[in-house]
Order: C-alpha cells, then sequence, then structure tokens
C-alpha cells in the first residue's frame, strides 16, 4: 500500500512540474500580451513633438521638426523641413478616421504657394493607416502598434509564434514570415515593450529593422525613439520625441479640411476616386469662409469647394489675391516689352542685311 501510495504521489508530481513547464513557456507571451494591451488601452488621446528624418544611404531625404495630436484613430501631423529633397517648407497631414488630406507648401508651385490633395485612406491588414503617400511612413495614431502590432500577430501567426527569456529577463518572440524569420525583443527595463525587430532571409541577409526606446511622459509610457531601415533600399527613418502629453483631447477642428491651412487661390486634388482620369481639381476662394465652416469629415467639406473635374486651372479660376495681382501685372508688362525689343532686333537685322545685299560692289 506505501509503495501504491509513494507511485501515486511520485505521478501526481510529474503532472505538476509538465503543467509549471507549459505555465512557464506560456508566461514570456503572456508578460508582453498585457503590457501591449495596457499601453494600447492607455494611449487612445494626445499630442507629441520631435524632429523626423528621412535618409537614403548617407543622403537626406528630409529633416523636419514634427507636432502630432491624435484622437484615436484621427490624427494631424504638421511637419516643417529645414531640408527636403522635394522643396516643400511644410506639411499637414489630416486623417479624419475616412479620408487622408495633405497640403503642401512650397515656393515652387505657383499662385497661392501651396497645394492640396485628398486621398483614401489605405488601412493595412493590421489596421494601421499610414500616410505613407504624403511623406510620413507610421499611423501617428497608432505609434506603440507600428512595430508589432501583437494582437493581430498572434492570431495570425498562432502556434508558429514561439516566446523565451533571453538571459537578463528579456522576452524574445520569433516567427517565420515568408521565406525569412523575424525576432522580436522585449526588454524588461520598458516593461515589456517592444525595442526591436529583424527579419533575417534564410541565407542569413538582415532584411529589415526597426528600433523602439520607450520612457514615461507623466502617468503613461510612450515612445521616445522609433526607427526603421530597409537594406535592400537603404531606406532609414526616424522619430524622435522629446515632448508628449497623453490624455488630453484635441480641437475636433484638427481633422478638417479647414486644419490643412490652405490659402486662398490654392489647388486642391481629389484623387479618392479610382484612376487619375477621374481626379477632380477644387479651388479655394479667396474671400469665402467655406473652408472655415467644417463638418463632420474631409470629404463632406471638399464637396462644398468650386470644383471642375478634369481640366487644368485656368487663371480665372484660381483669382489670385490681390496682393499678387500687381506683380502678374507686372510680369505680363515686362514680358511683353521683351518681345516687342526682341521683334525690333530682328527686324533691324533684317534690314540691314537687305540694305548690304542690295549696294552694288566697287
Amino acid at each position: 500500500m506505501l509503495h501504491g501510495a509513494c507511485t501515486a504521489m511520485c505521478a501526481w508530481a510529474v503532472v505538476l512540474v509538465l503543467a509549471g513547464a507549459r505555465l512557464d513557456a506560456a508566461e514570456p507571451l503572456e508578460l508582453v500580451l498585457e503590457a501591449y494591451k495596457a499601453t494600447d488601452a492607455s494611449l487612445r488621446r494626445g499630442s507629441y513633438r520631435g524632429t523626423f528624418y528621412e535618409r537614403q544611404g548617407d543622403r537626406y531625404h528630409a529633416d523636419a521638426d514634427v507636432r502630432v495630436e491624435f484622437d484615436f484613430p484621427k490624427y494631424h501631423i504638421d511637419l516643417t523641413y529645414r531640408s527636403m529633397t522635394f522643396g516643400d517648407t511644410r506639411r499637414l497631414i489630416v486623417f479624419d478616421g475616412e479620408s487622408v488630406g495633405l497640403s503642401r507648401f512650397s515656393p515652387r508651385i505657383s499662385v497661392s504657394g501651396a497645394e492640396g490633395e485628398v486621398h483614401p485612406a489605405v488601412r493595412l491588414p493590421t489596421g494601421l493607416v499610414p500616410p505613407q503617400l504624403a511623406g510620413f511612413p507610421w499611423d501617428a495614431a497608432n505609434l506603440h502598434r507600428t512595430v508589432d502590432s501583437l494582437d493581430v500577430l498572434v492570431d495570425n501567426v498562432g502556434d508558429r509564434l514561439k516566446s523565451e527569456f533571453a538571459p537578463g529577463g528579456d522576452v524574445i518572440l520569433t516567427y517565420p514570415t515568408g521565406s525569412a524569420e523575424a525576432t522580436l525583443r522585449y526588454p524588461k527595463k520598458f516593461g515589456y515593450r517592444i525595442a526591436s525587430k529583424e527579419v533575417i532571409s534564410d541565407s542569413g541577409e538582415l532584411l529589415r529593422k526597426s528600433e523602439v526606446t520607450w520612457q514615461r511622459f507623466g502617468d503613461h509610457w510612450f515612445i521616445s525613439s522609433l526607427t526603421d531601415l530597409s537594406t535592400r533600399s537603404e531606406v532609414e527613418q526616424t522619430l524622435v520625441i522629446t515632448d508628449a502629453s497623453i490624455g488630453d483631447a484635441a480641437d475636433p477642428q484638427r481633422f478638417t479640411l479647414a486644419a490643412l491651412d490652405l490659402p486662398g487661390a490654392s489647388r486642391i486634388i481629389d484623387r479618392t476616386s479610382v484612376g487619375s482620369d477621374r481626379a477632380k481639381f477644387h479651388y479655394v476662394p479667396v474671400r469665402d469662409e467655406v473652408i472655415e465652416q467644417a463638418t463632420s469629415g474631409i470629404l463632406a467639406d471638399l464637396e462644398r469647394v468650386p470644383g471642375v473635374r478634369n481640366r487644368p486651372p485656368l487663371r480665372q479660376d484660381l483669382a489670385p489675391e490681390a496682393g499678387r495681382s500687381g506683380n502678374t501685372s507686372l510680369l505680363v508688362a515686362v514680358n511683353i516689352s521683351l518681345i516687342v525689343l526682341l521683334a525690333v532686333a530682328f527686324w533691324i537685322r533684317r534690314r540691314s542685311r537687305s540694305s548690304d545685299r542690295s549696294r552694288p560692289v566697287q
């Protein structure tokens, strides 16, 4: 009987050890999921500012100060450039939950020095809406989900997602992706929040790398820096956040067409219809408050702005501001004068040649 009791106790001990081993194996993933969900729940609205860089190799494409306001899922991005490949001095990007609006400011843009575009939102499988066509690579209202989107990852990868503790207590997640493997690190010092992601091919080539740092702004953990590197294209994009305020509600007007801050006579191109042949041009009135009378969405506001489909802007459409009309008249007068002078010079030269030919040879 004693032998049977010992056998039963040993069997239960083995079961408990195995159960504990399974619990320990699941523990790393549970830790990062708990931190991820807590972060996602706390970062629903707020603002932050810092600097944004984009470079390819040693060449910088963009260097800008950035200010962001967000009220999930909406966001407003203000980029003021110190340098920029296309010569823009400023860009404003607005996502109202349905459409993405962009305004560009540059001395190269005729008439008003600015123009706008409205695009349909491109929603990724992760649910993120990055305004990539507008020149900013990340969903500004979901910055914390940019690298991992852990809830979607767990659902999609399932049992192929492996988790373990690294020496020192950090959590490491790995999973296959096509002919490569992704490795994610969640340091204990960041409360098990994402710090890096590397995608390495079967041949050992580093394809993509993301790095994240976190710090506390008030009572909330928030990203303090984010870098994405595509090794094949050598494009590196970096955001450094110097200040953040979490929990403050943004002004609803920040997510409307008016927030693009376009001056009178600016062109707005509506690209929400599929195909460039269906683009629609709108022109901001000079002395009209139609843009300021914002409604509940960018497209609804745009429909109230005068528009002409499928033709380039005409001078009468643009209605330049009073300050510009004098400059325009001066340019026209100068051009006419140059044409007259050239015509007179040509006439004199032709007359001189004709005279030389008609003179008798001595």
